[in-house]
């Protein structure tokens, strides 16, 4: 009996990390150049469900520059929460080449709240709390990316 449950527990695990593989490390992500406005910032794309979950969490913070963007297969109203964040962010939805949305210095303590956009967006992207009016961003601005 003690074998066929370990057998079981072997087959459960197999396919649980099958389906639900390990997330890359923060050098593995792939990268693109991001246009907002009159910057640029270095994304990491977070293109899959697990990066997508997995997002910023856990990390220290992110280097001025440094972003991550949200690609999404279709455009939706794509809720973002602050789940084992450890800094504050600049949340910017995009959609059609242009900012549709802004949550500014969304701050860790506001997790569980999940924020969301007025509208469908294909793309989320997560700078550095003080980003957006440190470079007077604002909603309609131009949006671009290498993807």
């Amino acid at each position: 009996m003690k074998y066929l449950v370990a057998v079981i527990t072997i087959i459960v695990l197999f396919f649980v990390l099958a389906i639900f593989p390990e997330p890359k490390s923060q050098n593995e992500y792939k990268t693109t150049t991001v246009s907002i406005g009159d910057a640029q910032v270095n994304a990491q794309i977070a293109d899959t469900d697990a990066l997508r979950t997995l997002g910023l969490s856990g990390r220290k913070g992110l280097e001025e520059g440094q972003a991550m963007l949200f690609v999404f297969p279709s455009a939706d109203k794509h809720g973002f929460w602050m789940k084992d964040m450890n800094f504050s962010l600049d949340i910017v939805w995009v959609d059609g080449g242009k900012i549709i949305f802004i949550e500014k210095s969304v701050s860790p303590t506001t997790f569980p709240h999940i924020f969301w956009p007025p509208s469908p967006t294909q793309f989320v992207l997560e700078l550095p709390a003080g980003f957006v009016d440190a470079h007077g961003l604002s909603v309609g601005d131009f949006f671009s990316t290498g993807l």
